[in-house]
C-alpha cells in the first residue's frame, strides 16, 4: 500500500500538468478542446515536450510576492489606476508564448509588488502578471483544505471498505470474490461517468449556463463534494446494519462470514468513482487551467 501511494504521488501531479501541454493556448481550436476535454487527452495521440522553464519562475514569483510586498509596504502607496503598475509589453509575452494577466482586485496587498519605485533588483519588483500568478496559487489553497476530507474519504477504499469485505459472504457459486477486486468499480464507474459527463451532461447543460464546460470547476467540485457525503452517509448505513447482522448471530466478537452478500458494498465502491469524476477531474483541470495561464 505504502508502495502504491508513494509511485501515486509521483505521477498525479504530473499527468494534469502534461496534458495540460497538449493543446496550444494560442490556437481557438486546440484552446477550445483543453476546456471541453475532462481528461485532458493529446491532440492526434502525439506528445508535445515542454521545456522545464516555468518551476524556477514559478518558485521566484511565490518568494518575490511577500518579499516585495513587505519591503514596498510603508513607502509606495498603491495606485488607484491598476495600468499604473509595473507591466512587460504584450509583446514581450508574445514573443514567448505566453500571456499577460489583468489586474484583478481580490489579494491587492500583493499589487504592492508591482508598485514601480525605480528599483531595478528583480527581487523587489515584479509585474502585474507575476502578481496575479501568485493570486492564482494563493486561491487554490482553500481548495487543498476543502479536499482534505475527500481524500481521506478515497483512502477507505482499499482499508475499511476491503476490511468490511472480508466479513461478508464473497461467494458466487463456485467462485470465492477477492474483498479489494470491488476497488475496480471504482475505475469502471468514473470511466463511465466520465464519459456521460462530456457526452450527455455537459451537451445539455450548455445550453442553460452558456459556459463552455456545462458547469464551472467549482461547481463540479461541489457535486462531488456532496456525492462523497452521500457515500459517508450511505457506508454508515451498510456498517451499522452488518453490525447490527452481526449482533443477531453473536458474531460481534468473533471471527465468522456474516450472511449478507458482499455486493451490499458495491453502492459506496461505484458512488466513489462517480465522486471521483466530478472531484477529482475538477481538481485535475483547474491545476491544468492555472499551468495554461502561466504558460
Amino acid at each position: 500500500m505504502s508502495l502504491e501511494r508513494f509511485g501515486a504521488g509521483s505521477t498525479k501531479p504530473s499527468i494534469s500538468t502534461i496534458g495540460a501541454d497538449q493543446f496550444d493556448g494560442f490556437h481557438p481550436k486546440e484552446r477550445l478542446r483543453s476546456y471541453l476535454s475532462s481528461i485532458g487527452g493529446c491532440s492526434e495521440s502525439s506528445l508535445v515536450h515542454s521545456l522545464p522553464t516555468q518551476l524556477l519562475f514559478t518558485f521566484k514569483t511565490m518568494l518575490v510576492g511577500p518579499w516585495g510586498t513587505l519591503g514596498n509596504g510603508k513607502s509606495m502607496p498603491l495606485p488607484s489606476d491598476p495600468k499604473e503598475l509595473y507591466e512587460l509589453d504584450p509583446e514581450e509575452y508574445a514573443r514567448n508564448g505566453k500571456f499577460k494577466i489583468e489586474s484583478t482586485p481580490g489579494l491587492r496587498f500583493l499589487n504592492k509588488t508591482a508598485v514601480n519605485t525605480g528599483s531595478t533588483d528583480p527581487w523587489m519588483l515584479c509585474s502585474v502578471t507575476q502578481v496575479e500568478e501568485t493570486k492564482q496559487m494563493l486561491r487554490m489553497v482553500p481548495i487543498l483544505i476543502a479536499t482534505l476530507v475527500p481524500s481521506a474519504m478515497i483512502a477507505q477504499v482499499n482499508t475499511l471498505f476491503v476490511r468490511q469485505g472480508t466479513t461478508l459472504d464473497r461467494h458466487m457459486g463456485n467462485f470465492k470474490i477477492p474483498p479489494a477486486s470491488l476497488a475496480a468499480f471504482v475505475t469502471i464507474s468514473m470511466l463511465i461517468s466520465v464519459i456521460l459527463y462530456d457526452r450527455c451532461f455537459v451537451p445539455v447543460i450548455r445550453k442553460w449556463t452558456k459556459n463552455q464546460r456545462g458547469i464551472t470547476l467549482i461547481q463540479r467540485m461541489g457535486t462531488g463534494l456532496v456525492l462523497h457525503i452521500m457515500i459517508m452517509v450511505i457506508a454508515s448505513l451498510t456498517d451499522r446494519h452488518r453490525l447490527s447482522v452481526a449482533r443477531e448471530h453473536g458474531l460481534v466478537e468473533k471471527s465468522g462470514q456474516l450472511p449478507l452478500t458482499i455486493f451490499i458494498l458495491l453502492p459506496q465502491f461505484v458512488l466513489v468513482g462517480t465522486a471521483d469524476a466530478f472531484l477529482e477531474v475538477a481538481i485535475n483541470s483547474s491545476s491544468s487551467t492555472t499551468k495554461r495561464r502561466k504558460a
